[in-house]
């Protein structure tokens, strides 16, 4: 019956509802576009100053409704003016771009009451999320080009709110993406891991540009311009291809982003989708979806919601009283046309003052004079020219780019010291260290609001997991003592009274050294242990190459004891370390709570290792202090063997 339903061709009463649908969000999508249209051109201006484009005009469009941007990249090439560029806005995006990205994401989930209930399901969530963190978007053929990992999707996110001042992460349930699953035969199998097509939570980064916000923030739309091919692989639906459907505005900021034209594309078409609150008229909200042309479907909002609008805006700049929020390209260009005019003015210098002979009155000059390197000046008469040496330019000029330099390092948050370069006159180290620190505590704003923002989004994530996981799930996490945990987990086991906290950036110092000396100063006052240190340190030698080999091999090995599969040593082994990890996964609650044959497993492993650690510790088999022969020669029991 369902597969009917859904072939069922719509009636002309349906059609002509499908169509007043569709005609009232594209009506609501252009006056949302009217309103905003001296937006869209600031917009434009930021994107043409990032990226160097930074030399242009303004004129009357035939119509005479707005002004219109047009770049001048030859036209105003004019040689009796000079246009310099020094871009200095992309130095500080980039700057600041990178120290935003480096700042890895700390999940913690702690369980709002002491119930055993909700501590569990804390610790799920937080695992849930860490593996969310790496590998979300990674079974998407689409989104796996372009933002695998939320690392990846923090990029694109940061960029976008950097350039225009804001952007929007909106998480959702791909039911048509693979996903590994555990299939069981009956409830005493060990089960099966296959690959299924049972859905995953992905998320997307959504640019100003094709978001359209309600002022009084009731709905949303959603506009993409996506293959048809994707379309039918998302909703099942046969669309035609329809033309990118874009202001003028639009194309000229997608141009100059994309470096595409879309009006070349042949086989795309608009998808919009209107996101509604719930209201008098629909209880439980509205979600909307179809192209220009066709309609395809419509239904209440997706109950993981809770009734909320499925996207979570993330601004640069709030200023008070301001709808839409500053970026960091919008502050940035008066200072840049600052600068660009000074340097131009120093190119003026240089050429109506350099180059110059100075011929006395009566001389012949044979030969033209060129820029050849070497060139011979032949002349007649007695009178020499002679070469003009210039004067140098005014020295406020370059006073005014120190200034100007200074006042960008300040508004971006990235003062030499930041950047990695020592300042001028800066000797002290610590004078370096308040210096970078005088950056972070000016971004710090921006970052309690990103990881707010983060918190609200991993809980809508969790909100998805609890309601759409409904078959079992493959969750590979790392353990406190470095084991490798693979398990299965349902959305359910995330139902929970939790508190969730994401925390950007580490508590150790930036620089190397700094941080090498405070790990130290944390080793010397036994606050860590030495594995810890080395795992903080980031050392890589023979000897922890080889650890870290051994840790990875144990760690694969406590999975498949796990799981009931017997796991002998080898001779290669270091053993010592072998036995530290396993002792440590034993000496946990959670072995307690194993099967009586799987704790067998690991207990029978456990004593292997004691038995090779002794045997490479005393080859001989005396007991102690009887002392070994070697070499005919004995040997005290304790002393060093080599």
């Amino acid at each position: 019956m369902p597969d009917e339903e859904k072939t069922k061709k719509p009636t002309a009463i349906e059609k002509t509802e499908n169509q007043v649908k569709i005609n009232k969000t594209l009506e609501k999508l252009r006056t949302i576009q009217n309103n905003r249209t001296a937006l869209e051109k600031q917009w434009q201006v930021n994107a043409a100053y990032l990226y160097g484009h930074q030399h242009f005009s303004v004129e009357r469009r035939a119509n005479n409704l707005s002004d219109r941007i047009l770049f001048a990249l030859n036209r105003l090439q004019d040689s009796r003016k000079l246009r310099r560029v020094s871009n200095r806005i992309l130095v500080s995006f980039r700057s600041l771009l990178s120290r935003m990205i480096s700042r890895k994401a700390r999940i913690v989930v702690d369980p709002e009451t002491r119930i055993k209930r909700d501590v569990d399901s804390s610790k799920i969530s937080e695992e849930v999320l860490e593996d969310f963190w790496k590998r979300v978007n990674k079974n998407n053929p689409y989104l796996v080009q372009k933002i695998p990992g939320m690392l990846m999707v923090q990029k694109y996110l940061y960029m976008w709110i950097l350039t225009f001042g804001k952007a929007w992460l909106h998480p959702y349930f791909n039911e048509k993406t693979k996903s590994k699953t555990l299939i069981k035969e009956d409830e005493n199998s060990q089960g099966t891991i296959v690959e299924a097509e049972i859905g995953e939570v992905e998320v997307k980064v959504k640019s100003p540009i094709n978001m359209f916000v309600d002022a009084m923030g009731e709905f949303m739309i959603d506009r993409e311009y996506i293959s048809v091919s994707q379309i039918k692989d998302r909703y099942d639906v046969e669309v035609e291809p329809e033309a990118p459907e874009r202001s003028d505005l639009e194309e000229q900021i997608l141009r100059l982003i994309d470096r595409t034209d879309l009006k070349d594309v042949k086989n795309g078409a608009n998808l919009y989708t209107r996101w509604e609150l719930p209201s008098t008229n629909h209880s439980k909200g509205r979600m909307i979806v179809h192209t220009q042309t066709k309609f395809i479907s419509e239904g209440r909002l997706p109950e993981e919601y809770k009734g909320r609008l499925p996207y979570i805006e993330y601004n640069w700049f709030d200023l008070l009283m301001s709808v839409n929020s500053q970026s960091l390209v919008e502050q940035l260009i008066p200072l840049q046309k600052d600068y660009n005019f000074t340097i131009s003015r120093l190119a003026e210098y240089k050429k109506y003052l350099s180059g110059k002979l100075l011929v006395k009155d009566g001389a012949n000059l044979q030969t033209k004079w060129t820029e050849e390197t070497g060139q011979i000046i032949k002349y007649k008469g007695q009178k020499e020219p002679q070469y003009s040496i210039p004067p140098n330019p005014p020295s406020f000029l370059f006073e005014d780019l120190k200034r100007i330099d200074l006042n960008i390092q300040d508004l971006a948050m990235a003062h030499d010291a930041t950047q990695g370069k020592v300042p001028s006159g800066v000797k002290s180290g610590v004078a370096l260290r308040e210096l970078q620190e005088q950056d972070e505590t000016n971004l710090s704003p921006t970052i309690i609001e990103i990881e707010e923002k983060h918190s609200y989004f991993a809980d809508m994530v969790l909100d998805i997991v609890a309601t759409r996981y409904t078959q079992e799930r493959i969750l590979s996490t790392v353990g406190r003592e470095n084991e490798n945990e693979v398990r299965t987990f349902m959305g359910f086991e995330t139902q929970g009274n939790r508190r969730i906290t994401i925390s950007l950036g580490s508590a150790l110092p930036g620089t190397r050294q700094a941080r090498q000396e405070f790990i130290a100063g944390l080793l010397q006052a036994q606050i860590i242990t030495q594995q810890e240190a080395k795992r903080l340190l980031q050392l890589g030698d023979v000897e922890g190459a080889l650890d870290d080999v051994d840790e990875r091999n144990q760690k694969a090995e406590i999975a498949d004891m796990l799981n009931g599969i017997p796991v002998d040593t080898n001779k290669w082994d270091i053993h010592s370390k072998h036995i530290e990890i396993v002792r440590n996964f034993m000496e946990e609650p959670r072995f307690k709570e194993l099967p009586d044959e799987v704790r067998a497993i690991f207990i029978s492993h456990y004593e292997k290792h004691l038995e090779e650690h002794a045997q490479e510790v005393n080859p001989s088999g005396n007991p102690p202090g009887q002392g070994d022969q070697v070499s005919g020669q004995p040997v005290e029991a304790g002393a060093a063997q080599i």
